[in-house]
This record gives structure tokens, sequence and C-alpha cells, in this order.
């Protein structure tokens, strides 16, 4: 893993929605972020996204208490789930993993928040299934919305990286066994010639 990249890239639901993330946006230095939901995969996006120190980080969720738990975690703000869509003019991107039966985000919710002032999101990822922030979200101008499908094409991007690196990290390998055989050769060698009667 040191000597090659055959660890790089990205599996995890989690990561890969933080990576589509970072990849629209830039940095995240100076960006603040929203993520709904706080269960394990809410709270997954939370903990990649703190390490790469975000300009903020806000979480919303159905239960209040949960959400101010994973917030503790990682030093985010509390959004409560019915006040998103306020809450839009003040993030950069939103990434959703949570379950819910119907849209947690829609277009018009996005237009009447871009209507009011000229900031908020311009990219949506959308890690829940079912989706939870509407399809139709691609269709705002300078909206950019990812769902599960572009992870698995980032996944599969990340695996065919992997791939590549398997002939270097075998080479390394086989150069590691035989010098350990090497060694072990030697021993022995060296421990006949002390067992052997002097003349």
């Amino acid at each position: 893993r040191s000597e090659t990249r055959i660890g790089e890239g990205v599996f995890s639901a989690a990561s890969a929605g933080v990576a589509l993330a970072t990849r629209a946006l830039g940095s995240l230095s100076d960006r603040r972020l929203l993520v709904i939901g706080a269960g394990q995969a809410g709270r997954s996006v939370l903990a990649r996204l703190a390490r790469k120190r975000p300009g903020g980080l806000v979480v919303a969720s159905r239960s209040l208490r949960h959400a101010e738990d994973a917030a503790r975690e990682v030093s985010a703000d509390v959004c409560p789930i019915d006040r998103i869509e306020p809450s839009l003019a003040t993030v950069d991107a939103v990434i959703a993993a949570m379950r819910s039966e119907r849209w947690v985000i829609t277009a018009d919710g996005v237009r009447r928040s871009r209507q009011s002032c000229s900031a908020g999101p311009s990219v949506f990822v959308d890690l829940s299934m079912p989706r939870v922030l509407e399809p139709a979200l691609a269709e705002v101008p300078g909206v950019t919305l990812f769902s599960v499908d572009d992870l698995g094409d980032l996944a599969r991007r990340s695996l065919r990286r992997r791939e590549r690196e398997v002939p270097a990290a075998e080479a390394i390998a086989r150069a590691e066994a035989v010098r350990a055989y090497e060694k072990v050769a030697d021993r022995r060698r060296y421990d006949a010639i002390g067992a052997s009667p002097r003349l």
C-alpha cells in the first residue's frame, strides 16, 4: 500500500458520496455542507467530511436527539428536519443518507430558495435507497445532482485503477518472499555449520 496505489480509491457509499461532492466543489475548506440523516450512513458521511476540514457542517434528522448526538461528534450545527428548505441558503452542498417515504428536498423547494437569495447549494448527493432527493433537482439551473448510479460508476473506476496496480504489488510480494526465503536458508546454513563437530 505504501509503494503502489493499490489502496487508493473509494468503495463505500459514504466515501464515494464525499468524493463526488469534493470533485464537484473542489476544496471544501471554505464550504458549508448539510448532511441529512444521523444514522450509521449519515454519521459515516459526517466523519469523512470532518476529516477534510470543511468550512462548516450541518446535520438534519427526523430525530432531533440523533442529530444532536451526531453533530456533537464532529462539531456540526443542527438543523431541524422541517427547516431544511430555509437552511439551503446557508450551505454549498447537500448529502442525503436517510430513509423517507417522501421527498426530503424537492426541485420546487430549491427553486424557491434560490429565488429568495442568490446563494444556495449547487451540489446534491443522494446516497439513500430509495432516493429522498427529487430527481427533478437535476433540471434546476446551476444544480448538479448525483445519485447511487453515479456512486457505482465511481466505484468501478476505482476498482479498475486498483487492478492496474496488481502486477506491481505482486512483484513486491515475490521479491519479499525471495528475500525471506534467502534469510531462512542462510540461517539454516549457519546453524548447520555451528552444529557440525570440530576437526
